[in-house]
């Protein structure tokens, strides 16, 4: 009886063309190393160090590496609706009530055959009662990566018990010269297609090709969440985040425990972690996971030391294309890193929050952008959402705190500026309204708390006061809003300073220089103070009576 071949492959990441090759070489070492005791043929990784591996596998080890990869399971699946040109397994009459009317009505359920990705390795790793991770990354396959019904052929093969055809042909790739050249279809690699405009063929060496089955084990599952004007919200197609590894061997140690530390609350029917703002929160998101998990272990690598990079794929399906609308790659950054952890974990609102994060990616100051993005939302979202002003607080607070410290060792005069122009502005606004309430109406908040003790009385001149200030917001913001340079100076100096500031005389400078030569920069972190002042009194009315 003669030993079946077995062949030998080394792989260097520094000879692989791109992150997805590198993320598939970290997929089959995890699957090598999940199944290599249970195999019925061999599979051992021989040799595994950060800079590449050499792994050996006959073909019946081939074979028990690719059942891991496209293990699925058939399954009924009840819909609402006949999908067109599907086997229809049965029907269902249901009895319901009608949420509306409260009377019975009857429901047909149709019930067709679903094949469902099992995924076994990811899944061991899912420990969210509902299994929302793994459902997370079997839609993303299903969707994305086999949009086209054709493509899970190698899925529905195996969930119906009948043999792949695809080990002999990747056998035999991988027997001959392993520099042969095949094609390189987008169902492996993200934006492949198979010609480009001047009709060369996407290709790809055989041994190379075949790490391409095993990346999406690897790379992160991400949902962009749209949300408009009125502040509803709805999910837009699906990021794919892959991280391009720098150090193989530790990579792959610290892989099982980034999957253990997600967090399994869920937000309807996706993870909550999963939820992202804009595609390249994908990226911040894995290097926040990485570094927790450099945390964990001390004397350990910088993040920067176990990826290159994060490639992005914004994708979604349209009718029966898979677009990708978006893709980019994001580098590690130490201090970026850890702003976006204070972001993520501080602030709120959808809006507010996916303009800091779009600064914070363009490397812009905190404030850019908000100036265009308050002239276009409803001004009562700038100041009477419960969120929205609680996060423009936050931020300034975060900045006063900030300049506090630096100041200890700020010199030169435009240092001092910038440290405490936020401080400046927020002081500045907020002793307007206070000013105004008091000579316009002669409301105190000092004077509302000495009545405290007459409930009645108290309610209403709270409420009276919370009214007052809300209409003084509204009118200061709005004739913000509508002017812009020397208009704005003009309205800024006239009406916001009318009152007495008690400011020292070296903070005057400094405002009356940073409003000449910065004028939109102060126009700017005026409306966000502004927004920080609202009672939402209005928004907790509009709530109420819905």
């Amino acid at each position: 009886m003669t030993k079946e071949k077995s062949l030998k492959i080394t792989y260097s990441l520094a000879e692989l063309p791109s992150s997805q090759h590198r993320a598939g070489l970290v997929g089959l070492i995890l699957l090598a190393k999940d199944i290599e005791n249970s195999s019925t043929g061999r599979i051992k990784i021989l040799d595994l160090d950060d800079d590449g591996v050499e792994i050996e596998f006959d073909e019946k080890g081939l074979e028990d590496l690719l059942n891991e990869v496209y293990a699925a399971t058939e399954e009924l699946e009840e819909r609402t609706k006949k999908i067109p040109k599907a086997k229809l397994v049965k029907t269902e009459t249901r009895i319901e009530i009608d949420p509306k009317t409260k009377k019975e009505k009857k429901t047909t359920v149709y019930f067709y055959n679903n094949i469902v990705p099992r995924g076994e390795y990811l899944d061991r790793f899912d420990r969210s009662p509902d299994k929302i991770w793994m459902k997370l990354w079997r839609n993303m396959l299903w969707q994305i990566m086999r949009g086209v019904p054709a493509t899970r052929k190698p899925f529905e093969e195996r969930a119906k018990g009948n043999g792949s055809k695809d080990v002999g042909v990747i056998w035999d790739q991988l027997s001959k010269k392993l520099d042969t050249s095949v094609k390189l279809p987008s169902t492996y690699f993200l934006g492949a297609q198979e010609t480009n405009a001047e009709g060369v063929p996407f290709k790809d060496l055989a041994r190379f090709q075949f790490l391409l089955h095993f990346w999406p084990f690897v790379a992160q599952v991400y949902i962009p969440v749209r949300v408009d004007k009125d502040g509803k919200r709805a999910f837009d197609g699906y990021c794919i985040a892959i991280p391009d590894v720098a150090a193989l061997e530790t990579f792959c140690s610290d892989y099982p425990r980034i999957l253990e530390d997600r967090s399994n609350e869920p937000s309807g029917y996706r993870p909550k972690d999963s939820l992202i703002d804009i595609p390249e929160e994908a990226g911040l998101d894995i290097f926040r996971r990485l570094t927790e998990s450099v945390r964990a272990a001390e004397g350990r690598l910088e993040t920067s030391d176990l990826v290159f990079g994060v490639d992005i794929y914004h994708a979604r399906k349209d009718g029966n294309n898979v677009r990708i609308l978006y893709c980019n790659r994001i580098e590690p950054l130490s201090s970026r890193d850890r702003e976006y952890e204070k972001i993520r974990s501080q602030l709120k609102d959808h809006l507010f929050r996916h303009q800091r994060l779009m600064n914070l990616v363009k490397g812009n100051d905190w404030y850019e952008g908000f100036d265009r993005l308050l002239c276009t939302i409803p001004p009562a979202h700038a100041f009477f959402s419960p969120f929205f002003s609680r996060d423009a607080r936050v931020c300034f607070e975060i900045q006063v705190n900030r300049g506090e410290k630096e100041m200890r060792t700020t010199e030169t005069e435009s240092e001092a500026l910038a440290v405490f122009e936020e401080a400046i502005i927020l002081k500045i606004i907020d002793e307007y309204l206070r000013e105004k309430l008091r000579d316009k109406y002669n409301l105190t908040w000092k004077k509302i708390e000495e009545i405290k003790s007459n409930e009645k009385l108290y309610s209403l001149r709270k409420k009276e006061y919370g009214d007052r200030k809300d209409a003084l917001v509204k009118e200061a913001f709005y004739a913000i809003r509508s002017r812009t340079g020397e208009d704005f100076i003009n309205y800024f100096a006239s009406t916001i300073c009318s009152v007495p500031h008690w400011l020292s005389e070296g903070d005057y400078m400094k405002l009356t220089k940073a409003l000449y030569q910065d004028t939109d920069r102060i126009r700017t972190l005026s409306m966000l103070a502004l927004s920080t002042k609202g009672t939402r009194a209005e928004y907790k009315e509009k709530k109420d009576n819905e």
